[in-house]
């Protein structure tokens, strides 16, 4: 009896049916966020867009810290829209939507109720964290996608052994590697879901299988190219990441780094709240209530487990990783996709609850006595949630779209955090505005450069520069000055780019002046004649130091070489 209840959530004609409402509601808020995005466009680039973008003017088989999904994406978006910010991101949003519709399809594929889809969907696109990803194009609107798409088609696979479901969700575990490489982490959650469940180890046939892996396999292909020629320089920064000896990050940086303190994982948990919103409660009701209907709803109950097996894969891979080193409150997004279902799943059985009580409380006689929590008529915990998580995703929405705006109210001003949003065109002028006047200086060496500490700042201001010219970033040669708390970079991307990489360009750069954002007085002195700083230079979106007679980092140069000294 359990097997036909199961089996026309299976048949390509039933499989689509009811969808309407939900593909309607996800086209009409992808369509909104799309001409918002053309017209509004309240930001300009983000230091990590403008990175990303920079990667793809630089089309290559992967990069130093991420594959190369995120670069090949806004190729894509650039050759179809120009290097303009909706060229850059239009993207973001188109991925947002294929997440929701996966997320709507999971629901009610796995709880066969088609209302099921359109919470599912809603519940995603509600999320405060999904819906940042849907306004800037880094990795994580289409790795939650990939995240999305695999988890729609691993449940398809495992409901129904076919070689094509196992081959789908290999490429979709591909395609998310190359934008994420923790998209793995979808493996071990699957894993888990098939230690627990009897019936999905029972569909499980080797010949399928082994073609999802070889589909899945596919993802490391770039990856591994691009590492075995740059001396597994990926696997240098991931460990550095992770605060490990002979990574990327200098072991006297190492020993002076913060010991763990239990703060980095408090917060870790209270980000996932942030991120997710009342959603989570929800999420976790519907668990609670599928356990305890585990014998009577056994479908449910697989559904409900697989989802939390697929979310949990992420959040406790993360929690681990508090205990090593401060976290970030977008590395889970991707774990609530399947909770979203898991929600919407939830939800029409909660929602018949709440109406049910409405009905019989309606049908007392006057005056009916007070029933729910803010209001007279009755409410219940499910109920409630659903309604704030509307209340919240349209707030959050709509105040992501206009942040400055809220400079208007009297309590705000500028204590409103939004330097990184706002500070690129303040400094790209500011930046302009010297080299205009060391143009004017006569210097045989050549014309004036931008050198910055990091290469977020050397993107960005690559973007928003005239002419988009190149911006050195020096983190990786700056040397270390501990008594100041100053300590050399890590490398980045920019680095394995001879145009771009400073060692390389230092004898084209010999003896010229720069324009200098970021890192200390005394870690660029050596590298020039003269190093004047510059009035607010304690300011982000400021100019730091002109450098007078560029000499080059961790070498001793001819005076004649840089020009001689200049007043």
């Amino acid at each position: 009896m359990e097997a036909k209840r199961e089996q026309p959530l299976l048949g390509n004609g039933r499989a689509l049916a009811g969808l309407g409402p939900m593909l309607l509601l996800v086209a009409i808020i992808t369509a909104l966020r799309l001409l918002s995005l053309w017209l509004i466009v309240p930001y300009d680039l983000v230091q990590d867009e403008a990175h990303y973008w920079l990667w793809s003017q630089h089309p290559g088989w992967s990069y130093y810290s991420k594959g190369p999904g995120i670069a090949w994406a806004i190729w894509l978006g650039t050759a179809a829209f120009g290097d303009t910010v909706f060229g850059v991101r239009w993207l973001a949003p188109v991925a947002a939507a294929i997440g929701a519709i996966c997320v709507g399809l999971l629901a009610k594929w796995a709880s066969g109720d088609r209302r099921a889809a359109v919470y599912g969907a809603g519940i995603f696109m509600l999320l405060p964290a999904t819906q940042a990803t849907t306004l800037f194009m880094t990795i994580d609107g289409p790795y939650i996608a990939c995240w999305a798409l695999a988890s729609l088609c691993a449940w398809r696979a495992l409901r129904t052994g076919s070689a094509p479901a196992w081959a789908a969700l290999g490429l979709a575990i591909a395609a998310g590697f190359l934008f994420k490489y923790t998209m793995l982490l979808f493996i071990p959650g699957l894993l888990v879901f098939l230690l627990l469940d009897r019936r999905a180890r029972a569909s499980l046939r080797v010949g399928p299988v082994l073609i999802g892996v070889a589909c899945g396999a596919l993802g490391l292909v770039p990856v591994l190219i691009w590492n075995s020629q740059n001396g597994w320089a990926t696997v240098l920064h991931l460990m550095g990441h992770l605060r490990l000896e002979g990574g990327d990050i200098s072991a006297e940086r190492l020993e002076r780094a913060d010991p763990y303190s239990p703060l980095w994982t408090l917060e870790y948990l209270g980000l996932q709240i942030l991120v997710a919103g009342p959603a989570l409660a929800l999420a976790a009701i519907g668990f609670g209530y599928a356990l305890t209907k585990r014998r009577s709803k056994p479908v449910l109950w697989r559904a409900q487990l697989y989802c939390w097996s697929i979310g949990l894969s992420q959040i406790l891979f993360y929690f681990v990783v508090s205990f090593f080193t401060p976290t970030q409150g977008n590395w889970t997004l991707a774990a609530y996709v399947t909770l979203s279902a898991s929600a919407g799943m939830w939800l029409p059985v909660a929602m018949r609850r709440y109406r049910w009580r409405v009905r019989m409380w309606k049908a007392l006689p006057e005056p009916r006595p007070r029933a729910g929590f803010l209001r007279r008529s009755p409410e219940t915990h499910s109920q409630a949630l659903w309604h704030w998580t509307i209340g919240v995703g349209i707030f959050v929405g709509l105040s992501l779209q206009y942040l400055p705006a809220y400079r208007l109210l009297p309590f705000a001003g500028d204590r409103l955090p939004l330097g990184r949003l706002e500070r690129g065109p303040v400094l790209a002028e500011g930046v302009q505005e010297r080299l205009e006047v060391l143009r004017t200086q006569d210097n045989p060496a050549g014309p004036p450069v931008v050198m910055t500490g990091h290469y977020g700042t050397s993107s960005l201001l690559s973007w928003l520069l005239p002419g988009r010219p190149v911006v050195y970033a020096a983190s990786a040669q700056l040397p270390s000055v501990p008594e100041e708390g100053l300590f050399t970079g890590r490398k980045s991307q920019l680095d394995f780019w001879p145009e771009w990489s400073v060692d390389e360009q230092t004898p084209a750069l010999l003896g010229r002046d720069a324009v200098i954002v970021g890192g200390g007085y005394e870690q660029w002195k050596p590298a020039f004649d003269r190093v004047e700083g510059l009035p607010d230079n304690d300011r982000r979106d400021r100019p730091t130091f002109i450098g007078y007679g560029f000499r080059g980092f961790g070498r001793e140069l001819p005076r004649d070489a840089s020009g001689g000294e200049r007043e």
